[in-house]
């Protein structure tokens, strides 16, 4: 009775493990206030990790682990203009990756493009108003590296549109 228990303990921890983020979850982080996401990461056992600004775009950043360690994950929040069109992941654990591919597979998004490159490839899945870009690729150390991006076709639309009208102007 007692293996039977620790096998059970094993396999549900196993599977809690693996189960780090959903695509749930970046849902939540691309639809959601600053505020509200932040929240709802700190609450998962994410840690604010600062603003990144790139251009017009910033983004709100939120890790666990060291960056060293083989168990870091990260998300962020990219906001444009006020807009937030896009949500990201990055890790350096696999299993993360297909956990997170294989999602996107059972709710039924649908493969639209690859591309390769010397060092990536890039998956993008698309499903209504989402799309979602699952790259890999090897980081300067020879290391695998995965990254995920989901966005909102109609909030990327409209944040390039924003972004025209203000060169116009």
């Amino acid at each position: 009775m007692r293996s039977i228990f620790l096998i059970f303990a094993l396999i549900v921890s196993f599977d809690a493990r693996s189960q780090r983020i959903s695509i749930n979850d970046l849902k939540y982080v691309l639809y959601h206030t600053v505020d509200e996401t932040e929240d709802y990461l700190f609450a998962k056992g994410f840690s604010y990790a600062g603003i990144t600004d790139l251009e017009d775009v910033s983004s709100n950043d939120y890790s666990k682990f060291p960056k060293t360690s083989d168990q870091y994950i990260s998300v962020s929040k990219y906001i444009c203009n006020g807009f937030t069109y896009q949500s990201y992941l990055f890790t350096a654990k696999q299993t993360d990756y297909t956990s997170l591919k294989q999602q996107v597979k059972n709710l039924k998004f649908k493969l639209v493009k690859t591309q390769r490159d010397k060092q990536s490839t890039i998956y993008t899945f698309a499903k209504g108003n989402l799309e979602i870009d699952f790259e890999i690729s090897i980081a300067s150390f020879g290391v695998p590296i995965y990254a995920i991006f989901l966005r909102d076709v109609i909030q990327t639309k409209r944040r390039w549109l924003y972004k025209k009208n203000e060169e116009v102007n």
